[in-house]
């Protein structure tokens, strides 16, 4: 599942538009410039969830839709295994975690707690596990983010069917 994620990673194309001229980011090089797109927009006076929508959608088939797939299904398929304890699921996220670039890690925090991207299975998962307690708040567009992201909860388990 790791090389996986790492092919996808190295797949990503984002295209960089500066002063007439074009340019390609590539694999994990995207995160910066993606995570400096939404900055740009969030500081020009739009809201953190609309510059986030709005470069996301940009860049969607560039492969970003499809990392963001796949880093859920991992997180989705150690979550809901039986056979493996708590401990090692926390073992199996931070090995997850470790791999993964500053800019994507704050890219995967404000995913999370954005209605109909990563909210509310993501959220779910990061809070279970606390799998961003050692998160540098350096990169957070502004610093009440990190309370934001701490006050947006999932109050019930989004893997478990409700038999409504």
């Amino acid at each position: 599942m790791l090389n996986l994620h790492n092919e996808i990673v190295n797949n990503l194309k984002c295209i960089h538009y500066a002063f007439g001229d074009s340019s390609f980011k590539e694999g994990r090089e995207c995160f910066k410039y993606l995570y400096d797109r939404v900055l740009f927009r969030f500081r020009e006076g739009s809201t953190f969830e609309k510059s986030f929508n709005t470069v996301f959608l940009e860049n969607r088939d560039n492969g970003l839709a499809q990392y963001f797939r796949n880093i859920i299904g991992i997180f989705e398929f150690i979550h809901s295994t039986k056979f493996i304890g708590s401990v090692d699921k926390k073992f199996y996220y931070n090995l997850i975690i470790s791999q993964l670039g500053d800019h994507e890690v704050a890219f995967l925090m404000y995913y999370s707690i954005i209605d109909c991207r990563g909210y509310p299975k993501l959220k779910f998962i990061i809070d279970e596990y606390d799998l961003f307690n050692d998160t540098d708040e350096y990169f957070l567009m502004e610093e009440s983010h990190w309370d934001n992201f701490k006050e947006k909860s999932v109050s019930e388990n989004p893997f478990v069917k409700s038999n409504s």
